[in-house]
C-alpha cells in the first residue's frame, strides 16, 4: 500500500448536552449524531438542472452523487455506518473506486458505466461483527 499523503477526518458529527442534575447525583451527557450535509462541490448550472442525482445504500454503505450524462463525470460522497468517509470524483467509463480500511469494516466500492447508459456499483465490505456485503447492483438507467 502506497504512503499516505493526506489526512482526512473522518466520523461522526455529535453536539454534546450536559444534563441538568442536583448535587449528589451524577453528571450525564448525552451525544446526539447530527446528519451529514452533502460535502461534493455542485456541478456547473447547467448539470444541476438537467441530470439526475443518484443514491445508493448497501449493507454498512450508502453512497450519494451526481454525474454528467453528456461527459460521464461523476461525483460521490461515501458514508460507511453512516460516517462520510470519501469524496470520489472521476468517469464512470474508467470506473471510480472507493477503497477504505476502518475498524470495523474493509472493503472497497466500485461505479461503472455499464451497457453505455446504466450506472452500477459492485460493493465488496468485510464487517467484523456481520459478515460480508459483496454484489454488483445497477444504481440507475439513463
Amino acid at each position: 500500500m502506497s504512503a499516505s499523503t493526506n489526512e482526512v477526518r473522518a466520523g461522526f458529527v455529535v453536539s454534546v448536552a450536559k444534563e441538568r442534575s442536583q448535587d449528589g447525583e451524577p453528571n450525564v451527557y448525552t451525544a446526539t449524531q447530527i446528519p451529514t450535509v452533502n460535502s461534493l462541490p455542485e456541478g456547473s448550472p447547467a448539470i444541476i438542472e438537467s441530470d439526475p442525482d443518484f443514491e445508493f445504500p448497501f449493507g454498512p454503505i450508502k453512497g450519494f452523487g451526481y454525474f454528467d450524462t453528456n461527459t460521464l463525470e461523476a461525483g460521490v460522497r461515501l458514508e460507511v455506518f453512516g460516517a462520510h468517509i470519501l469524496n470520489l470524483f472521476g468517469n464512470l467509463k474508467d470506473g471510480i473506486v472507493g477503497k477504505f480500511d476502518l475498524f470495523l469494516a474493509k472493503g472497497e466500492v466500485r461505479l461503472y458505466l455499464k451497457n453505455g447508459n446504466e450506472i452500477w456499483v459492485h460493493v465488496d465490505v468485510k464487517v467484523l461483527f456481520d459478515g460480508t456485503f459483496k454484489d454488483d447492483v445497477k444504481i440507475l438507467k439513463f
